[in-house]
């Protein structure tokens, strides 16, 4: 351990130093039980949002995409729609469409990430997931958003149309490309 003279240079600046230590060991211990107990309270972070335990199941978003000329683009993860960290799209998505949300918020949140999709697209950069991008020469027109339970015991993780329930909460399909029933993008569902 260096002398704390030496380092604080004088005698009397000694109690400094250990103001400065024992506050940063109080931070630490702060921070620590913050992660331990999974609780967030700004500025402390548990810094849970990718290190938690699911159970075996577990509610997601998905997306269908219709284009211009019926193709249809899904389901896929939200996460491409827009481009923000992939868990603040997650959380958006469930706020608009799972929430109280008048319907005509949700066509207009709806058609600005259409319009979005269509006009601009963007590379895959840290959190960020590129864009959808429809077919050359074609536009998506439809979009609808479900939520769906997932079974991680039963479920290929990475088929996103392997689920056991889904759930419609928004259809903006302004052009009637998507179908009445969607029913059949999904297999594995049970509920």
């Amino acid at each position: 351990m260096p002398d704390l003279q030496a380092v604080m240079g004088r005698t009397g600046n000694s109690w400094r130093l250990w103001a400065v230590v024992g506050a940063a060991e109080g931070l630490i211990g702060i921070q620590l039980w913050h992660v331990i107990r999974e609780q967030n309270r700004w500025p402390f972070c548990s810094y849970n949002m990718f290190n938690y335990r699911l159970g075996d199941r577990s509610s997601q978003i998905r997306v269908v995409l219709a284009t211009d000329s019926g193709q249809i683009d899904g389901p896929n993860d939200p996460w491409g729609l827009l481009p923000l960290e992939m868990f603040r799209i997650d959380s958006m998505f469930r706020l608009v469409f799972d929430g109280d949300v008048p319907s005509a918020v949700r066509d207009s949140f709806c058609r600005t990430v259409l319009d979005r999709l269509n006009r601009h697209s963007w590379p895959r950069w840290d959190q960020v997931r590129r864009s959808l991008r429809p077919p050359a020469g074609g536009r998506f027109v439809a979009i609808a958003v479900y939520l769906v339970l997932v079974d991680f015991t039963v479920n290929n993780p990475e088929d996103r149309a392997d689920v056991v329930g889904t759930r419609l909460l928004h259809r903006y399909d302004p052009d009637g490309r998507l179908s009445s029933s969607t029913h059949d993008l999904w297999h594995g569902v049970t509920t």
